[in-house]
């Protein structure tokens, strides 16, 4: 009895140590999360090294079988041999999902067989392995992308209409990328009402400059603050505030100090002719535009400082329209704050326009001879018939 027990138990011993020295290739899948009705990829991987063998499905668990990949297929089997041991990828499986109402979880079984390594040697496979397929409804996904869109603050701190009034003094050729923009007022303009409307009705726009304009140059900010607090954009108007008739500009130099005087040395308009003929002490002249010619929407202002410590500053010589146009040409001192304006008067007038609107007064004045002539003529013959 105890000879058999001893070999009984050797016997067993043996056969642990050999199924303690087998390997078998345990495949693991992926588990995929789609949208009702799209289709859903699950990647076989192996936690051992193989080079062939064979995966095939041992149920659908609801879902329709499109595809598979990573090897020859028959049907939903597929047989893999390559050329090396490889773990990740070892097959790819796609399913249609069915049309859910609500989140739905589907089992697909999956089984290995004839495992086997780079070096041939046989690997035994394990029980199946199984993917869980989480379909969402399409309502819910819906749901989740417009919660993601509520969240996400916007960055847009465009303009979408930008503009002051009154209405003469507006500029025109607005666009949301262009940031800079100049006007040119009166002596008796003190403020202008800045028209501005942000993109993103979530924005907000702050204007400042607009009130107490000095003679000179102002400038006019308006800055747009896109939803999400942190994207900024400004856009600036320069406006240039003219002096009056007995003041200008010689008011703004003073004698007195002892700063560089602003005047120009030289001022000119290419193409066309000032009058009167420039002087640095003469601050007012103007030229002519025949739009029959030689019709031009810009001009170009060659102004230069008598001084090197002053700058200088065109502004209102783009945009131009028929009719009259102001150019303002402004030299400032570097070193203080004092400044000085020459305006040109630019008038765009067309000859063509002039010479017909003259033909249409004078034919109309013809008609109308003719009419009174017309009315004479019938009552006298009639108060002398009768």
């Amino acid at each position: 009895m105890k000879s058999k027990f001893f070999y009984t138990s050797i016997l067993i011993f043996a056969t642990l140590l050999l199924l303690r020295g087998k390997v078998y290739a345990r495949i693991t899948t992926s588990d995929p999360t789609v949208n009702s009705g799209e289709n859903a990829t699950i990647t076989i991987n192996s936690q051992e090294n193989v080079a062939s063998g064979a995966i095939d499905v041992v149920s659908d668990g609801g879902l329709k079988f499109v595809s598979v990949s990573g090897g020859t297929p028959n049907g939903t089997k597929v047989a893999f041999a390559l050329a090396e041991n490889k773990k990740n990828g070892i097959a790819t499986y796609v399913f249609k999902t069915p049309e859910v109402t609500k989140t739905t979880q589907y089992k697909v079984t999956f089984k290995s067989m004839d495992m086997s390594d780079a070096e041939s040697k046989a690997i035994k496979s394990t029980p199946q392995a199984i993917a869980t397929v989480t379909v969402k409804p399409k309502e819910e996904t819906k749901t989740e992308e417009k919660k993601t869109e509520e969240t996400k603050k916007s960055s847009n701190a465009n303009l979408k209409t930008l503009g002051v009034t009154p209405k003469e003094y507006d500029f025109s050729g607005f666009s949301k990328n262009k940031t800079s923009y100049s006007v040119t007022i009166p002596s008796n303009v003190d403020s202008l009402n800045v028209i501005a409307k942000a993109e993103d009705s979530k924005a907000k726009v702050n204007i400042s400059g607009n009130k107490n304009l000095e003679v000179g140059t102002n400038t006019i900010k308006v800055e747009v603050i896109a939803e999400d607090g942190e994207t900024k954009k400004t856009y600036t108007i320069s406006v240039t505030k003219l002096a009056t008739e007995d003041e200008k500009p010689g008011n703004l130099l003073d004698d007195s100090k002892n700063t560089a005087k602003l005047y120009l040395k030289s001022l000119s308009i290419e193409g066309l002719e000032l009058t009167p003929s420039f002087s640095k002490t003469l601050f007012s002249y103007e030229t002519t535009i025949d739009m029959d010619s030689n019709d031009m929407d810009k001009v170009n202002v060659i102004a230069e400082a008598e001084n090197s410590t002053c700058t200088v500053e065109v502004t209102g010589n783009t945009d131009l329209k028929e009719g009259e146009n102001i150019i303002s040409v402004i030299v400032r001192s570097k070193i203080s704050s004092d400044q000085t304006v020459y305006q040109i008067t630019v008038n765009k007038v067309s000859k063509a326009s002039e010479i017909s609107d003259t033909k249409k007064r004078n034919k109309k004045g013809n008609i109308n001879y003719w009419f009174i002539y017309f009315f004479y003529y019938c009552n006298f013959s009639h108060n002398y018939f009768y």
